[in-house]
């Protein structure tokens, strides 16, 4: 980069997942792309004090992290909501979307985002998501929903993302909070997905959600308890959740409680220290 005036900078071009050996070990480690997984490379090449800053995508959600070493693992220091395009190359893992309703996988009315091998009944929702809706009312303000996303995405033993079209939305199908993305609590063929409504007289919504399938009673009432138990014991706590990595070769009795997010490289877990009986792995 001496051409354009920068004495101390040098560029190195090659695939990310391998990191850059060439004058490790780094005291930072900064990843300007969406990561699903955190490759042996970064790690190994990191500096004792070092930090390692990455766009982590952990069941569907992407966070900025700060990450640090903290033994033979990873803790996190803080994290923030981001948009990051995909990694490329030997790193990169595609979005799996399961259509529910429309004409094919390519562009579906319907889809529901998911990450990492979960049990579905994709038939089961297909069928029921035309069927009867129950509501759920939380008496949960609707604001800060970062934060609610990962603790909705990281308590459900199964969680996707619903995702639809415009048509789907202006025919009553879904609601409109399914526009940008909606996350979902998932039972066999039964489903919760969260929404709001105005509250008359003010300029504040509710949350609340609309749960489908045999089960839908369970799984909305399921869902409000985590909308209440995060309004009770984590609004306005920062950071709420604490985000470890570990190698993948990692003994589950080694872990710590937490919910576990498989990857190839890493296992991750996702613990939120300030909540009263926390969720089951």
């Amino acid at each position: 980069m001496k051409s354009a005036g920068y004495e101390r900078v040098t560029v190195a071009q090659g695939d990310a997942e391998y990191g850059h050996a060439d004058g490790a070990p780094w005291d930072r480690v900064i990843v300007t792309a969406g990561a699903w997984d955190i490759p042996p490379s970064w790690t190994g090449q990191l500096a004792p004090e070092g930090r390692i800053v990455v766009p982590l995508r952990m069941r569907g959600l992407t966070r900025s992290v700060v990450l640090e070493a903290a033994g033979d693992h990873l803790v996190s220091r803080d994290y923030h909501l981001c948009a990051f395009v995909p990694m490329q190359g030997a790193g990169a893992r595609d979005r799996h979307l399961v259509p529910l309703a429309g004409s094919g996988p390519e562009e579906p009315e319907v889809g529901l985002r998911v990450e990492e091998e979960q049990p579905l009944d994709v038939a089961g929702m297909r069928e029921v998501l035309r069927g009867r809706a129950v509501r759920r009312w939380s008496g949960v303000d609707f604001d800060q929903v970062d934060e609610l996303d990962l603790w909705i995405g990281t308590s459900a033993s199964v969680f996707g993302v619903l995702i639809a079209g415009a048509q789907a939305i202006d025919s009553g199908l879904v609601a409109r909070s399914t526009a940008r993305g909606a996350p979902t609590l998932i039972r066999g063929a039964s489903f919760a997905y969260r929404t709001a409504r105005p509250v008359e007289g003010t300029e504040r919504y509710e949350t609340g959600v609309i749960a489908h399938g045999p089960e839908a009673e369970t799984v909305a009432d399921e869902y409000v308890e985590l909308l209440r138990r995060w309004n009770r014991d984590l609004r306005d706590t920062r950071p709420g959740a604490r985000i470890e990595v570990f190698p993948a070769t990692t003994p589950t009795s080694e872990l710590p409680e937490g919910r576990i997010v498989e990857k190839s490289h890493t296992r991750i877990v996702v613990s939120w220290p300030g909540a009263q009986n926390p969720a089951p792995r």
